[in-house]
């Protein structure tokens, strides 16, 4: 199973990446590169991205899904105390990774993770609400198969009409 979810670059400290939603570990690559020099760099490939199996719980996710994989995954290739580094969804991810405890976590870093919990816990019900709002329609229009859903994501966290300008480069429609 490790090797179905994890690229592997360098020896030393070890370092594990987790990718946001609609990457890939490609995401990390340049960073990889001069890092691998000196850490054991592990890009682990959320399940149903790129050449990533999908998950056994597609029809009801849970994070346990990539939690159980990460741990499964990382407890083959290391057992040393790990940095653990995400992006967006994979910031979130990497830092319910370290809440649970089950990894020895040196150290960890986020890049825009989606922890929307915080903005309860900061007491901002006005971004929490609009996050909330934003998330029922998203989900509302994947399920129903709407073109171009996906750039809803990048115009609420990027932009007005920022996946309007990605759409002209593009020669697809995007699909959930």
């Amino acid at each position: 199973m490790t090797a179905l979810h994890t690229d592997i670059l360098g020896t030393g400290e070890p370092i594990v990446f987790i990718h946001g939603s609609f990457a890939t570990t490609s995401t990390w690559r340049k960073m990889v590169d001069t890092l691998a020099r000196d850490h054991q760099c592990i890009l682990f490939k959320l399940p149903g991205h790129g050449t990533a199996p999908a998950p056994d719980d597609y029809d009801a996710p849970t994070i346990d899904t990539e939690l159980d994989r990460i741990d499964a995954a990382v407890r083959d290739i290391t057992d040393r105390p790990v940095h653990l580094v995400g992006h967006s969804y994979g910031g979130m991810v990497a830092l319910a990774m370290a809440l649970r405890g089950t990894l020895p976590v040196r150290r960890l870093t986020l890049f825009e993770p989606v922890a929307v919990w915080v903005l309860d816990a900061a007491g901002d019900a006005d971004m929490a609400a609009r996050v909330t709002a934003f998330v029922d329609r998203y989900r509302q229009d994947a399920a129903a198969g709407v073109t171009h859903a996906c750039g809803q994501v990048l115009d609420f966290w990027g932009a007005p009409a920022a996946s309007r300008r990605c759409r002209r480069r593009s020669r697809t429609p995007w699909r959930a």
